[in-house]
């Protein structure tokens, strides 16, 4: 959790000026108290100031190190180096905090993933069915994980239940599953754009994008997220900084707003999908332009592009919310995008080595669900006359090459294996097999020196 404390930081060099601690706390989702003990931290150790006591209490970033927005500092990606945001050149972007200079990224020449990096995302992508990866499991795992980087405390066993069966009406309700009924409900949501995705045209990359990646795409996505966790009337409204007058409550003309939309309009000119995604999930989160569920909005805007390319969704499935709190850490203190770049691709691959996995257990078990007669069948026979069959293995194959899809036929013909190798006195009703038989099968097996080994069906 002290890896958020950049994001304090961030806010007092933001505020500028003495502010409460609910003005400080606004959209960053840190506990009051937390942010108190982290606030006291700061002013201990010299990067703020504090003034006043109890409810008047106010904090200020201190002379020292408020200077630093107007630094020059440089973010290393690799081997390119971007300008950081200056006080001297804001004139067409109003920045939030210690922003990098989204000017100097230029679509499809700036690129924060190598092209090592991006041919790796792109085996992987390439063993996953896109349209499995999208199913109930998809979004429950999608749910779990994105929350648990957010710190819910919600079992994935409970997050697979809300999903099913709901809340029960008489169950008190505490807010990590209002959260987690929140991620379900977007990730459906974003899902369900997979129907989308499939009717645009990839050879117009940069109008499809604009279909998916826009500013209220995000901000019914936050509006999920945030639902029942404040007031209805910031659900999916861009946030506004201190002093900005207010015309209207979503806050559609206020510097937060003008900054997401200066990034969405770049990063819609981003033709590689993988860039584009990390590109909106660095940016989303720094700039936090709602007053809630900045982060989770974020992971679900990265995966826009993804799915608009009909490619695996990135779901964070084996990612450490220490590892994941650092990379951010570096962006948000040191604009140093490596990191992230680097777990984005680690987390990318192992979510497709874990959708994989899913992927293959679940034709796994259909194949034996729907071929279940047949497998029995065929076991029967062979154990019932060992010696007239020279080969049970070409047997079988002869036998799943007339009457099982092509599709499936591997699976079919290894788990038939495998029931032959796992047949024991328990389980002999199952395939109608008496013992005298089983007795004989086991003896023509010793005699021919056979022996099995049982297999993946993968």
């Amino acid at each position: 959790m002290t890896r958020q404390i950049p994001l304090v930081k961030e806010r007092l060099r933001e505020l500028s000026r003495p502010a409460s601690i609910s003005e400080i706390g606004e959209g960053l989702e840190i506990p009051e108290r937390t942010l108190r003990r982290w606030l006291s931290r700061l002013v201990d150790t010299g990067f703020a100031r504090a003034y006043g006591q109890k409810k008047g209490r106010r904090y200020v970033i201190s002379d020292a190190a408020g200077q630093h927005p107007g630094m020059s500092t440089e973010i290393h990606v690799g081997n390119m180096h971007q300008r950081a945001w200056s006080a001297d050149n804001a004139d067409h972007i109003s920045p939030v905090g210690n922003q990098p200079q989204l000017q100097s990224y230029e679509a499809n020449h700036t690129s924060y993933l190598s092209s090592a990096q991006y041919q790796r995302l792109q085996n992987h992508a390439a063993l996953v069915n896109f349209g499995l990866t999208l199913d109930d499991h998809g979004i429950i795992d999608a749910a779990y994980h994105s929350g648990r980087l957010d710190g819910n405390q919600c079992s994935h066993g409970e997050t697979e239940r809300l999903w099913y069966e709901g809340l029960n009406d008489s169950a008190s309700l505490d807010r990590d599953q209002v959260r987690s009924l929140n991620q379900l409900e977007s990730c459906r949501t974003l899902f369900a754009l997979k129907g989308q995705a499939n009717g645009l045209a990839i050879d117009h990359p940069t109008s499809a994008s604009q279909d998916l990646v826009s500013g209220e795409r995000l901000r019914g996505i936050n509006y999920l997220l945030s639902d029942g966790l404040i007031d209805s009337q910031y659900q999916g409204a861009y946030r506004r900084l201190p002093g900005e007058a207010s015309h209207h409550h979503d806050g559609q003309d206020s510097n937060v707003a003008q900054q997401l939309r200066s990034l969405l309009n770049l990063a819609q000119k981003i033709r590689n999908p993988f860039e584009q995604s990390l590109f909106l999930l660095a940016y989303i989160t720094r700039i936090a332009p709602f007053h809630s569920a900045n982060a989770a909005t974020a992971r679900a805007a990265a995966n826009l592009p993804l799915i608009r390319h009909q490619l695996p969704p990135i779901i964070f499935s084996a990612c450490q919310r220490d590892d994941y709190e650092t990379a951010f850490s570096l962006l948000l203190e040191k604009n140093d995008v490596s990191r992230l770049a680097q777990l984005y691709v680690q987390t990318y691959e192992q979510d497709c080595q874990h959708f994989r996995a899913g992927q293959q257990s679940a034709c796994a078990d259909t194949v034996r669900i729907r071929y279940r007669q047949q497998r029995r069948h065929l076991i029967r026979d062979i154990t019932s006359k060992p010696g007239a069959i020279d080969s049970f293995k070409h047997y079988i194959s002869n036998w799943a090459s007339h009457h099982i899809p092509e599709t499936q036929r591997h699976a079919f013909i290894q788990e038939t294996i495998n029931d032959l190798a796992r047949l024991a006195p328990f389980n002999l009703a199952a395939f109608g097999i008496t013992d005298e038989q089983w007795q004989h099968w086991r003896q023509y097996c010793v005699e021919r020196g056979i022996r099995f080994k049982t297999q993946k069906t993968a």
